[in-house]
């Protein structure tokens, strides 16, 4: 079986000018910054899309000292010796 490359070459490969090659290197660096900066500015648009997703589902809350509370128990108020089946 014989690899696509040796076969044809890729347009890549046929159309490589060396003697152009570090011209355009230079003009892509330059590129590279304007493309880094609207990735950014569309990953903050994004970010700022999904908190206000967020904020629109979210039911505001007012504690003030010596209100009750429900207080979820973790892992670490649980005796270890009495296993999974522990009572609450």
């Amino acid at each position: 079986m014989i690899p696509v490359e040796i076969g044809e070459p890729s347009f890549r490969r046929a159309h490589f000018d060396e003697s152009n090659n570090e011209a355009e290197l230079r003009v892509n660096l330059d590129v590279v910054e304007d493309i880094r900066d609207r990735a950014q500015v569309v990953a903050e648009a994004t970010k700022q899309r999904y908190k206000r997703r967020f904020d629109s589902k979210v039911k505001p809350r007012e504690f003030r000292e010596g209100d009750l509370v429900w207080r979820a128990t973790g892992e670490a108020r649980k005796d270890p010796r009495q296993g999974k089946l522990a009572p609450n």
